[in-house]
Order: structure tokens, then C-alpha cells, then sequence
């Protein structure tokens, strides 16, 4: 799972290995170059779910009033950074895919999200209907 919005990016954006003197400062420094080029980014619903080498990894956000996921996972050779491709979508399209898919069940784990994310998805157009009220 992940644990907050610093978890997200952390894993998504790991910083490449550094060597030589300072390396640890440097990976300091870019990890916080990257949580501020994401500060407008306002996410709704992550889940990570590592298997053994493995993980699957969903991101749900919300940026400027548009509606973003990204899709990742990784095998045992690495984790999940360089797989922050985000995607715009809207909510009749997560949806579809909660509801006739399997977005949100991970089976391997018996766990199902589909609720949580349903719920977000109707908060996310509720307040962008304050916003566009003749959407």
C-alpha cells in the first residue's frame, strides 16, 4: 500500500543510484524537485500492491480540474520508478472499467477497491460541478 502522497512519489520517482561524494544529498535533492513539480497535484486514490518481486500500482489524481491515472507494475529486477506516465480520462471511463472490468479487484490479494474508488469518482464530479455547473 501506499502510505501518502511522499510514498507515491518516492516510489514512482526513486531517485537513480548516485556514487561518489554527497550522493545522499543529491538523492535528497531530487526527490524534492520532484514533489514540487507535483504540488499541484491533488491525488484522489493510490494503491500499491507488491507481490513477491512483483507489484501493481494504480494512481487515480485530480490536476486543474482534470482527471489523470497511471498504470504501473514492475517484476522483480526493479520497482516503479520511470513509470509516472500520466493519462487524462474522466470518470465515465474509470467507471466503465470498475464496474465491467477489473480496475480496482486484485485478485492475487483478495482485495477489492472498487467501492473506494466508485466513491471517489462521485466526489471528484461533484465538486467539479461547483466548478462547471453545466456539465
Amino acid at each position: 500500500m501506499f502510505y501518502d502522497r511522499d510514498h507515491v512519489i518516492s516510489e514512482f520517482f526513486r531517485p537513480s543510484y548516485y556514487s561518489g561524494a554527497n550522493w545522499e544529498q543529491r538523492e535528497k535533492e531530487e526527490l524534492a524537485r520532484r514533489k514540487e513539480s507535483l504540488k499541484d497535484v491533488n491525488i484522489l486514490f493510490a494503491v500499491y500492491q507488491p507481490g513477491c518481486y512483483c507489484g501493481d500500482a494504480f494512481v487515480l489524481y485530480e490536476e486543474n480540474n482534470n482527471l489523470y491515472e497511471v498504470n504501473a507494475s514492475h517484476c522483480s529486477c526493479h520497482g516503479l520508478e520511470g513509470q509516472w506516465n500520466p493519462e487524462e480520462t474522466t470518470p465515465q471511463e474509470i467507471r466503465y472499467r470498475v464496474k465491467n472490468g477489473a480496475l480496482g479487484k486484485w485478485h492475487d490479494y483478495g482485495i477489492d477497491y472498487k467501492p473506494i474508488i466508485l466513491e471517489v469518482l462521485d466526489q471528484f464530479e461533484q465538486k467539479t460541478k461547483s466548478y462547471y455547473p453545466n456539465s
